[in-house]
């Protein structure tokens, strides 16, 4: 894929963030935003975004994409986010690519509509987590990541499955009316004290599987 990037002198603005990656997809072109220390708060909500590669950021203020289209790949990879972050109401196209990922503040889920794999792996949830009514096509991945306080998945539709191997949760999440269609790995999962076979009969317990579960 070709790369755009965006020209450090103007990267301190929501405006020219906005002028970079508001656009139609284009096949063959991504917009490479990696590695940046972003400032100043943005507020991309709403907008249609095309291939976009964030991996490496690291963003200071408030982040908003609610309600926002990534019609391409959507990569966030080791990204840190300082403050609450929505990903409220998305529709990504593609894969949502969030492995290693920090969040320091709330971080919002719900309603998002993932068309690929929703992947988290090892990534790091330090305040309350909400996937509520979050629908995925591909697999639902949260190996290893990291729940130290509240995470909801409520009414979630997975239907290419959940992975949990070795995930994490301080407190134990909630995951009333979550379907799970394709395979789902509870094994080694760990919620508060529990050992890891209690913990995964309980998050067994919890869901509705349509398919395998290893526990």
């Amino acid at each position: 894929m070709s790369e755009v990037a965006l020209p450090k002198k103007v990267q301190s603005t929501n405006a020219a963030l906005r002028r970079l990656v508001v656009t139609p997809l284009a096949v063959g072109a991504v917009h490479d935003v990696r590695r940046r220390r972003v400032a100043h708060a943005v507020d991309l909500s709403g907008a249609t975004i095309g291939n976009v590669d964030f991996s490496g950021s690291e963003f200071l203020e408030l982040v908003s994409f609610a309600g926002a289209e990534f019609s391409g790949l959507a990569w966030f990879r080791d990204c840190i986010f300082h403050a609450a972050v929505t990903f409220e109401g998305v529709t990504f196209g593609n894969d949502a690519r969030f492995d290693g990922a920090q969040f320091h503040a709330a971080a919002g889920f719900s309603r998002a509509d993932v068309r690929g794999v929703a992947a988290f792996d090892q990534a790091q949830f330090r305040a309350a987590a909400t996937f509520d009514r979050l629908s995925a096509t591909g697999n639902m991945s949260l190996a290893g990541v990291t729940f130290e306080a509240a995470s909801s998945f409520r009414g979630a539709e997975l239907l290419g499955g959940l992975w949990l191997d070795q995930a994490a949760f301080a407190l134990r999440p909630n995951f009333s009316g979550c379907d799970v269609h394709g395979r789902a790995w509870l094994r080694g999962a760990r919620v508060g004290g529990m050992s890891t076979a209690k913990s995964a009969r309980g998050l067994a317990d919890a869901i509705t599987a349509y398919g395998y579960e290893w526990v």
